[in-house]
């Protein structure tokens, strides 16, 4: 039993974690359900700040350790019966800082990083631009690569020889991020070819159009820089 306890709270902190950079949102009820009266999720869920989003209004909260609710200055928060709740983002949050120290006061370590989460941002130039090529050209080892669908990324389709040159990342309304590498790999022979080469990285809409990166929303920014960084070091 402690044996699969591990390997469910393995998988639940990898949930919470892609949840969080998707922008996952839950009723106020599947919240209570499924993470905050959860008898073994409640030992991840309370090391966590969250989110309650009610008409265009976001407000940070943590599972205390009653159960209950409570907001930045540890006082009493009860949502409003229709709020949305998320786990919180860094760049849904006025000052992280604040809920670190709450955090450390209380002795509580987070089971991934999200309130210490490098942030990213674009420049004015990427941002109006539909490639990013402060990343193309470089050249990274195989394993990076593949580390990345471990990140949400999914391998792209193959060509008539069986060799993948593309990564893939939805970002959202149909649209998707491509991650364009060369010479490409063929799958269970990555001997073959230990580095790629980054050749490009798009941002494209449903109907293949290419789109400026600017159009998406922050943290789907960060945490797509933060992969590419993660890529090519």
């Amino acid at each position: 039993m402690r044996k699969d306890a591990r390997r469910v709270a393995a998988e639940r902190v990898h949930r919470l974690e892609a949840a969080m950079v998707a922008g996952e949102r839950w009723p106020l009820r599947e919240f209570r359900a499924h993470f905050a009266d959860h008898p073994l999720v409640w030992h991840i869920a309370h090391r966590l700040v969250w989110a309650a989003e009610h008409e265009g209004e976001v407000t940070p909260f943590r599972i205390a350790e009653d159960r209950g609710l409570a907001d930045a200055s540890d006082g009493d928060f009860t949502p409003p019966p229709t709020a949305l709740v998320c786990v919180a983002h860094p760049l849904l949050l006025d000052g992280p800082e604040t809920w670190s120290e709450l955090f450390a006061d209380y002795a509580i370590l987070q089971p991934f990083l999200q309130l210490a989460r490098a942030v990213h941002t674009l420049t004015p130039q990427e941002r109006a631009a539909d490639r990013l090529p402060a990343f193309e050209g470089l050249t990274v080892p195989i394993v990076a690569v593949l580390a990345l669908t471990r990140r949400g990324w999914d391998r792209g389709s193959y060509d008539d020889t069986g060799v993948a040159d593309t990564l893939v990342r939805d970002a959202g309304d149909g649209r998707r991020i491509v991650l364009t590498l060369a010479p490409g790999f063929l799958p269970g022979q990555f001997d073959t070819s230990p580095t790629q080469r980054v050749v490009h990285v798009h941002l494209l809409s449903a109907t293949r159009t290419r789109l400026p990166f600017g159009t998406l929303d922050p943290v789907t920014t960060s945490e797509l820089l933060a992969d590419l960084s993660a890529l090519t070091g």
